[in-house]
C-alpha cells in the first residue's frame, strides 16, 4: 500500500475515534459506522492485491505449463532419431517462462524461479547450438562431420541431456507445486 493511501486510511480512521469520542446518544452510531466502512476499505485493498497477485501467478504458471507440455513433445522428437544426416531439429519454447520470470508473478516461489531461470539457460544455449549445427550440416559438412555434431548433440552428459533433465525435473515441480496439474 503506498504511504500516502495507508496515511489518509488511518486518518479518516483516527477522525472516526474522535468523532464516537465526542459524540453523545445515537449520533454515536454514524462515526462507528464510518470506521467500519473505513477498516473495510482498508482491508479491501489488501485483498483486492493479494486476488491480482495471485491471478497473475496462475496465468504466469498456466502459460508455462502449456508451453511445458509442448516442450516434452519437442522433447520425443529428439529422441526419435535416424541415422546421422542433415536435418532441421525441433526447438524448445521460451517464451512463457521467460515472461514469467520478468513479470515478477512468481516473486516468492525461489525454487520454481531457479528451476525456470535454469531451464531457459539450458534451451536457449542448445537452441543457439542447434542453429549452428544446421548452418554446418547443411552448408558444408561431410558425412563424416555430420555423425560428429550429432554424436555432440546426443552424447551422455551432453546438451541435450542436460536440458532433458531440467524439463524433466521443472514439469515433476509444476505438477507437484499445483493441484490442478494438466502436464502430460
Amino acid at each position: 500500500m503506498q504511504p500516502a493511501t495507508f496515511a489518509a486510511l488511518a486518518l479518516g480512521l483516527l477522525v472516526c475515534l474522535v468523532w464516537f469520542l465526542t459524540a453523545e446518544g445515537s449520533a454515536r452510531f454514524e462515526p462507528l459506522v464510518t470506521g467500519l466502512a473505513v477498516v473495510a476499505g482498508t482491508t479491501g485493498v489488501f485483498a483486492e492485491r493479494w486476488v491480482a497477485s495471485r491471478q497473475k501467478r496462475d496465468e504466469a504458471i498456466d502459460g508455462v505449463s502449456r508451453e511445458l507440455a509442448n516442450n516434452l513433445e519437442a522433447r520425443r522428437r529428439f529422441f526419435h532419431r535416424e541415422a546421422p544426416e542433415a536435418r532441421v531439429y525441433p526447438r524448445f519454447l521460451l517464451s512463457a517462462a521467460e515472461t514469467a520470470l520478468i513479470s515478477g508473478a512468481l516473486t516468492g516461489d525461489t525454487a520454481l524461479i531457479q528451476a525456470l531461470q535454469r531451464w531457459s539457460d539450458l534451451a536457449r544455449d542448445l537452441n543457439h547450438r542447434l542453429d549452428l549445427a544446421e548452418i554446418k550440416t547443411f552448408v558444408a559438412a561431410s558425412a563424416e562431420e555430420i555423425a560428429d555434431i550429432d554424436g555432440a548433440i546426443y552424447r551422455k552428459g551432453g546438451p541435450l541431456e542436460k536440458v532433458d533433465d531440467a524439463l524433466r525435473s521443472l514439469a515433476s515441480q509444476l505438477a507437484n507445486g499445483r493441484s490442478d496439474a494438466d502436464l502430460p
